[in-house]
């Protein structure tokens, strides 16, 4: 039996029982629901093509690959690593850190005051990442204003001296935001 056919009856004096049945049964499809659902996990990657990167002149990243797991110790705590190439760089950025859930958007941050991502789904096989580990806007709707960036060397690395330093990628003039698609795990073999 359908649940507008179980709602149906209990308006033509269907009984107790069937007035209990509808109301736990829609409470049910509301709790199931991919926002409700848990944690965005995955493996998710993009990597730009000529053509996409003539149109975008000042885009500085042109591949990112970036997988968002359960912690080995503790499967309700998600962990991520991030990837990144940039124009002109042979050598590929890494970092990683924590990550938690803020209603549908996926919050990850790196140790140390190192910035961090936000993740959103897009569709079910695209995600949203933009730089900031920020909410956009304040409880009373005013923006804030977004510390976008995140470090891509291990905390502790401006302190080296071997001619090293930090590396923070920025936001810059074209490096917002990436709609990165949902790939097999294997793509994300060695980045964690």
């Amino acid at each position: 039996m359908r649940v507008r056919d179980l709602f149906h009856q209990n308006t033509l004096g269907g009984g107790l029982m069937r007035a209990t049945i509808v109301p736990v049964l829609l409470l049910a499809a509301v709790m199931t629901t991919p926002a409700i659902a848990g944690a965005l996990r995955g493996c998710f990657a993009r990597s730009y093509d000529k053509m996409h990167l003539a149109q975008h002149p000042d885009q500085i990243v042109t591949a990112v690959k970036l997988r968002i797991y359960p912690s080995p110790s503790d499967a309700n705590t998600s962990w991520f690593s991030i990837w990144m190439k940039r124009r002109g760089e042979y050598k590929a950025l890494h970092n990683e850190g924590i990550c938690e859930l803020s209603g549908v958007v996926t919050m990850c941050y790196v140790e140390c005051n190192g910035g961090g991502i936000r993740v959103a789904p897009r569709s079910s096989a695209t995600v949203l990442m933009r730089f900031g580990s920020q909410p956009s806007f304040g409880p009373n709707g005013e923006p804030i204003k977004q510390d976008e960036g995140i470090r891509m060397t291990p905390c502790g690395t401006e302190d080296v001296d071997d001619g090293s330093s930090m590396i923070v990628v920025t936001g810059g003039k074209d490096d917002h935001e990436f709609l990165l698609y949902q790939v097999d795990e294997t793509a994300c073999i060695g980045i964690n």
